[in-house]
């Protein structure tokens, strides 16, 4: 968790308290000074800042320092977009845990763009020099960038909300080669289907509630980045996702080319169909969607083998918090081990309507692997294990159970 020192200060009329953040010390919003009992903190402080976040800004310092080893490049020939910078904390700790990157941090909010100014100060000269503080609305600067004729190597969406206003102008300014998108998305009651109205209205897909939600939530988003990028010649390749608690994040790399783009829009996405508790993958509907038809998601893997083995690698040697780091490579060495398998299976849900005590889940997945199949825990669900088994085996293991 985020560490809290004992240093304040005050600037422009706010309270401040020194943090330690991953690596980096930074200024912030005293939350001692501003939190209220029973209110939700970020939107108590003068600045927004959202503590429980912390994880989803690791998870942006992972995937950067991962694309660095991966595209071969040094961190000066890199340039990355914080899009919607807040108090700038990520950018700086970009710079500050990953290496000298050309970073830009924008927001349109003036008292941020001061705020980072102010923190800047607080770093050597070297950060500072490649440190570039923009005050624009998020599509503007794109658009206006889009007038350099130089590519952007990066860049990370992190809105209130859902971030579908700024992927068609992030995919635009992208590098079309080994470009590294990073989106993440707030709105998650819209994207697990508990509001399917407004999963319709701002990502396009039919859904509804189901057993796994959090999934279906990442092949959506996914599957409205790639739509997005195709439209200009552009494949989207999903390098990781996560479903958390408070959010959703996903990586993705570019791939130039309108007949792979093409491939993987019409190959690699679909729909689904729930009957009795069993998902049929289905290329295409064979109905007007309606009933418990989801779709349009992507189909394909979530995580790449190549980044992944490589982020865990690179993970480890991060300044990140260490109980952050634990969770992180445990995900990822579980879902890296059942990439090719869609969906999971809630164990919890399923014992329940077999009118059963649900058996431990170490217990599920041991006896699972011992008739041959795959199975791991998976972080969508602390209740759900992911499995190439079929269903009628996973009811006869809990009743035995």
């Amino acid at each position: 968790m985020v560490e809290y020192l004992d240093e304040t200060t005050k600037f422009d009329g706010i309270y401040l308290r020194r943090i330690r953040e991953g690596g980096t010390l930074y200024w912030i919003p005293d939350p001692q000074h501003y939190a209220k009992p029973g209110y939700y903190l970020p939107f108590e402080l003068p600045l927004f800042y959202n503590p429980m976040m912390e994880i989803n800004r690791d998870l942006s310092i992972i995937a950067l320092a991962t694309f660095l080893r991966v595209s071969d490049k040094e961190p000066e020939e890199i340039t990355y977009i914080e899009l919607l910078a807040g108090t700038g904390i990520r950018g700086f700790r970009a710079l500050n845990e990953v290496g000298l990157l050309n970073v830009i941090m924008n927001d349109i909010n003036s008292k941020c763009v001061k705020f980072m100014h102010f923190n800047a100060k607080c770093f050597s000269p070297e950060i500072q020099s490649h440190a570039t503080i923009l005050n624009y609305e998020a599509n503007h600067l794109l658009s206006s960038i889009r007038l350099w004729k130089k590519p952007i190597d990066a860049i990370d969406i992190d809105p209130f909300g859902t971030p579908t206003p700024f992927i068609d102008s992030a995919v635009r300014i992208l590098r079309r080669k080994t470009g590294l998108l990073l989106i993440t998305a707030t709105d998650t009651s819209a994207l697990i289907g508990k509001f399917p109205q407004s999963a319709r209205r701002k990502y396009g897909v039919y859904t509804k509630i189901t057993p796994f939600g959090g999934e279906i939530a990442i092949r959506t988003l996914i599957h409205y980045a790639l739509n997005t990028a195709t439209k200009y010649g552009i494949a989207l390749k999903p390098l990781f996702g996560f479903f958390l608690t408070h959010f959703i994040k996903i990586a993705l790399i570019t791939i130039p080319g309108r007949r792979v783009a093409d491939k993987f829009l019409w190959d690699r996405s679909g729909w689904i169909a729930i009957e009795d508790d069993k998902i049929h993958i289905l290329r295409k509907p064979k109905n007007t969607p309606k009933g418990d038809l989801i779709g349009p998601i992507w189909l394909g893997p979530i995580y790449d083998e190549e980044f992944v083995n490589e982020a865990l690698n690179i993970t480890n040697k991060l300044p990140i918090n260490k109980k952050s780091k634990t969770k992180i490579e445990t995900w990822l060495k579980a879902e890296l081990k059942t990439a090719l398998i869609p969906f999971y299976y809630n164990i919890e849900l399923i014992a329940s309507k077999l009118r059963r005590t649900t058996p431990r889940i170490k217990d599920v997945i041991n006896e699972l692997q011992k008739q041959g199949y795959i199975a791991e825990r998976t972080h969508f669900h602390p209740k759900a294990i992911k499995t190439n088994a079929p269903l009628e085996i996973i009811q006869k293991i809990i009743k035995k159970l």
